[in-house]
């Protein structure tokens, strides 16, 4: 099976139509169906259903698609390295991490591994942990610092190391009109608005177990976004409940000044983020350089008591 056939194979796959698949290759109709057919014989399954519909992947050729894509984007990964060769560059590699960390252990993390690395590329992706640990297991990013997704089982091809923990805890900013009373009920947290991610239910439900367990009917009115920054500056307006660490909070603030932290049994919880990657025999000497940053970044941050968050560090080198 070389690059040619693989790189048919998931044209088709991707078209489910021999005349669009080969039309997209630049080839005939017919030269695709044999190389197609070859690479069933050598593979000795069948990779196609072939009928009016089109072409649709057997349970073989499924198989064999996630196989395909993982290899051909190491493939590419390899050209571009030795394509940087002639800049100078030595290596590439690709990190994934969340969101509610990017602004702070992210920027430390990058700024750390450019200067000690600076022939060595990175591409950097910031996303929520399910969508990360998807792009592990398909092998579009190598490594994510995240916590695990809730509810979701990584197969075991995925490594995951222990990094720090944090702690997910309501909070409001001195502008919010709860900030003055002496003691946050669950009667007062209802009638107010709460700002939570978009993916999936999971933290609302966790805010609804909470105020059911105390008798209080959950709160109705909740924004959901994606952008942190738009989370963040409904926070400091006082506009919003919110979860640090989900809402990233300014680089430099200090805990005890312009925030508060809401301790009210059940809203809050302890994650272990951790950093994923899939599994190898040996990693190749750029994500090693990368994961080793990833360990030393961890270790020169402070972690507050409150949230167990990482903080930025005083000095960065």
């Amino acid at each position: 099976m070389d690059f040619r056939q693989t790189r048919y194979f998931l044209e088709l796959a991707k078209q489910g139509n021999y005349l669009r698949a080969s039309e997209i290759l630049g080839i005939s109709e017919s030269a695709l169906s044999q190389s197609i057919m070859k690479l069933e014989a050598e593979l000795g399954h069948s990779l196609f259903e072939r009928g009016r519909f089109g072409a649709r992947l057997t349970e073989a050729g499924e198989i064999l698609l996630t196989r395909a894509k993982s290899a051909t984007t190491e493939l590419e990964l390899a050209k571009l390295e030795l394509s940087q060769l002639k800049g100078g560059a030595i290596g590439h590699v690709t990190l994934g991490i969340n969101k509610s960390l990017a602004s702070d252990f992210g920027y430390s993390l990058v700024d750390q591994f450019s200067r000690r690395f600076p022939k060595i590329n990175l591409t950097i992706v910031e996303d929520w942990p399910r969508e990360l640990c998807d792009l592990v297991m398909q092998g579009e990013i190598e490594l994510a610092v995240t916590q695990p997704p809730p509810q979701m089982a990584l197969p075991p091809t995925i490594v995951a190391e222990p990094l720090f923990w944090i702690r997910q805890i309501p909070m409001i900013c001195e502008r919010h009109p709860l900030w003055r009373h002496s003691a946050i009920t669950f009667e007062e947290l209802a009638r107010h608005r709460w700002v939570l991610p978009p993916v999936g239910n999971w933290w609302k439900r966790v805010i609804e177990a909470a105020f059911v367990e105390a008798g209080v009917e959950p709160p109705q009115k909740i924004i959901r976004t994606n952008s942190l920054s738009i989370a963040l500056r409904l926070l400091t307006a006082g506009q919003v409940v919110g979860f640090a660490p989900l809402v990233p909070l300014p680089q430099g603030f200090k805990f005890d000044t312009g925030f508060r932290f809401i301790e009210l049994p059940g809203l809050s919880r302890e994650w272990q983020v951790q950093l994923f990657r899939r599994s190898r025999s040996k990693p190749q000497m750029p994500l090693v350089r990368l994961m080793n940053t990833i360990r030393n970044t961890v270790k020169r941050f402070k972690i507050d008591p409150v949230t167990h968050r990482p903080l930025m560090p005083a000095d960065v080198d």
